[in-house]
């Protein structure tokens, strides 16, 4: 660079004659400065191997440069794989936590560590897990109880509403005298009006015969207003021995109010009547009111009907009575009696078996109606995935229930 200043340069340039050939400007200033640059000390002459080695440093100063800024290009993308592969395993980590908390939460919901490991079971199937026993919630039409449970309930036989079938209805024992639970049909149902159990005001069971048959009591003043036609006085009768037949009683005795003989307008004077035997029966489903509330109704048959035959009487409903079917129309049945308490029942369906309320229904239904046969075990055999559906299993031997339609209201 030049000692003198621009100024110095311009002045010059100024006081130099008119200028008439075809030189530009940039030439003239150009040699002017190398002019007054002249007497300017000049400095040594760099050696001809500088320049080698400042491009040489230049390249070598390039390539670790340039090493540097691909290994950080690598380096950053795995810190982004590294990044993304931990976001992800965080968010496992925390959805995992959240799904052993919420599993923590609802397992001490339950009442027992074996049922906390159940429900476990439960959440494990349903995250994808294969699983041969399929759980679900249905609500049953049977009862089973323990030997020391037995007196803890009983069955009572209320008329539907149309006084066209008498339903059979398992209620805890409202009192420790078995035979009194009669008396309180009237108070257990008056508020479900599906049912007409005002049938039973007329009656109450007073105590035993001295030969240990119950005595029912019939107030006559009020049979009339409570009892009126043939087909109720038919199901009051019915009803009442159906009740005792539960306990083993074969003679059940009758009197009026005034301890003389008891009358019902069509059924004539009585004083006893025996408890008939059971015959076989065929299970089906009674809708009982609008809600479309359903029971397991049973239908006396002529004994002469085989198993098999009351099996697919039970593919049939009548729809002026409100009665369903309970076994599927395309169901086929392989009926084999292994011995007099066992029977052997292969179902092959059309299609696969899906847990169902009319499966859960079809299987009670199928088992009420062996225990009418006599039989005390049913064993299911089907090649379906359903391993069991509630308490009963599908692909082995099945006790039948102790008691029918157990009232949940």
């Amino acid at each position: 660079m030049s000692k003198y200043e621009n100024k110095d340069i311009e002045k010059l340039l100024s006081e130099m004659p008119q200028i008439k050939d075809q030189q530009t400007f940039d030439h003239y200033y150009d040699k002017i400065a190398e002019q007054l640059d002249e007497n300017v000390p000049k400095r040594h002459k760099k050696p001809v191997w500088m320049p080698l080695l400042a491009t040489a440093a230049g390249l070598f100063l390039a390539f670790i440069v340039g090493m540097q800024f691909f290994g950080s290009g690598s380096q950053m993308e795995d810190a982004s794989t590294f990044d993304a592969n931990m976001g992800q395993s965080t968010t496992e980590e925390r959805e995992g936590s959240e799904v052993e908390k919420n599993t923590d939460d609802d397992a001490n919901n339950f009442s027992s560590m074996d049922e906390a490991e159940h429900f476990n079971e439960d959440t494990a199937e349903d995250s994808g897990m294969e699983s041969e026993i399929t759980d679900v919630n249905l609500e049953s039409k049977a009862l089973y109880v323990d030997e020391d449970e037995a007196n803890q309930f009983v069955t009572l036989y209320i008329p539907d509403h149309q006084l066209e079938y008498l339903v059979p209805v398992t209620v805890p024992n409202p009192t420790n005298q078995p035979y009194e639970s009669i008396d309180y049909i009237t108070e257990i149902f008056d508020q479900m009006d599906e049912f007409q159990s005002s049938l039973y005001e007329p009656i109450q069971y007073i105590g035993d015969h001295e030969d240990g048959q119950p005595i029912i009591e019939i107030d006559n003043d009020v049979t009339d207003e409570y009892v009126g036609g043939s087909s109720a006085e038919n199901l009051l009768i019915t009803g009442i021995l159906s009740f005792f037949d539960q306990f083993g009683i074969d003679l059940v005795r009758f009197q009026s109010d005034q301890n003389e003989t008891a009358m019902l307008s069509h059924f004539g004077e009585f004083d006893q009547l025996e408890v008939p035997e059971r015959e076989p029966e065929i299970y089906r489903l009674k809708e009982v009111d609008e809600d479309r509330q359903s029971y397991l109704v049973p239908e006396q048959i002529e004994p002469s009907y085989t198993f098999e035959e009351a099996l697919e009487m039970m593919k049939e409903g009548n729809e002026t009575l409100d009665i369903k079917s309970t076994i599927y129309e395309d169901l086929e049945l392989v009926i084999n009696e292994l011995d007099q308490q066992t029977v052997s029942i292969e179902l092959d369906p059309s299609e696969p078996l899906e847990p169902s309320e009319d499966l859960l229904t079809m299987i009670e239904a199928i088992l009420f109606t062996a225990k009418s046969y006599g039989y005390q075990y049913v064993e299911f055999d089907t090649e379906d995935s359903i391993d069991h559906l509630n308490q009963y299993l599908l692909n082995g031997s099945t006790e039948v229930p102790d008691y029918i339609n157990p009232l949940t209201r």
